[in-house]
């Protein structure tokens, strides 16, 4: 493991496709300081969720023990290491946003939107598109995403001319990566919920799935060895290494957590090729990222390409 997530609440923000909860239910005090020595004396790095209301003094006084990264709803009167909003019309208010924002967002909202998201690229670092539902994407949105992407894509290429090398999820990890850069969860990150038990994700938690140990046991996540990509037999071939290959949408669409759906494979194969024009353009203009490579391909769904070799 290399990071712990804690949860401060059932309502603390989502920064994932998950759906976060609206109920407080906070995190007890003396939870929250078993998990952050617990974090410590693993040698993790702690990540922190916090809801969108104000948490007590000694909350964050307690917190402020112990190195972490925040992550919060945006606004002005807290710092934080990463920003949630969940509409655009959040970040219209600022001129630039140094820390990474992850915008949750539905797919028609994005293809209604896509040219709105252009505008705002150059007011931010990084953005981290969020689709909060995945399960909706069919093959009529398929030549539309393509067309958004490859327009973001032309967006962010006139960026890295004018010297303001934004990052966008969706489009430009691609073309920084050489092997797989998952969701990971269970296998590199383990959270702790409200009620003081470790769950392979917060959405695991919300979604009432069975606890995976607790802070005095340890964890113990039954068959870990199947959220690992070399048990994968469809992904450990893949090379759109960017994929979130989220495992709880695995589980809830396919039933199998190192199983993805149809939907996230073909989504993460447009994605790979609008950073493969990416890629191609702003090296014209000069060298970058010499190790990555992004072939041709002439299929969308990867399972598509085992059934046919068969």
């Amino acid at each position: 493991m290399k990071y712990l997530i804690i949860s401060l609440c059932d309502s603390a923000v989502s920064f994932c496709n998950y759906e976060r909860s609206e109920t407080p239910n906070l995190i007890s005090i003396d939870v929250l300081e078993s998990a952050l020595i617990w974090g410590i004396k693993n040698n993790l790095n702690i990540q922190i969720l916090y809801p969108r209301y104000e948490l007590p003094c000694s909350y964050q006084t307690l917190i402020d023990n112990y190195e972490h990264i925040e992550i919060r709803y945006l606004n002005k009167v807290h710092n934080a290491d990463i920003w949630v909003v969940n509409n655009f019309s959040e970040l219209e208010q600022y001129e630039c946003i140094v820390s990474p924002v992850i915008v949750h967002i539905s797919i028609s909202e994005f293809l209604s939107n896509y040219k709105e998201i252009g505008d705002i690229l150059p007011k931010v670092k990084r953005l981290n598109i969020c689709f909060t539902d995945v399960h909706n994407f069919t093959e009529d949105n398929e030549a539309q995403y393509e067309c958004s992407l490859n327009y973001l894509a032309k967006k962010i290429e006139g960026l890295y001319i004018a010297e303001n090398p934004i990052q966008l999820n969706l489009i430009t990890d691609r073309t920084m990566l050489t092997q797989m850069n998952n969701c990971n969860a269970g296998i590199e990150s383990i959270t702790v919920a409200p009620d003081g038990n470790f769950y392979i994700c917060p959405a695991f938690y919300l979604s009432k799935n069975k606890a995976c140990g607790n802070i005095k046991d340890g964890v113990a996540i039954p068959n870990q060895r199947l959220l690992a990509i070399e048990n994968a037999p469809i992904c450990r071939l893949c090379d759109a290494f960017h994929c979130r290959r989220c495992v709880h949408l695995n589980k809830s669409l396919t039933n199998e957590v190192n199983t993805p759906s149809r939907q996230q494979c073909i989504m993460s194969h447009i994605e790979r090729r609008a950073s493969k024009i990416l890629l191609d353009s702003i090296r014209s203009f000069g060298q970058y990222a010499p190790d990555v490579d992004i072939p041709q391909l002439d299929y969308n769904d990867p399972f598509d390409k085992l059934i046919n070799q068969s």
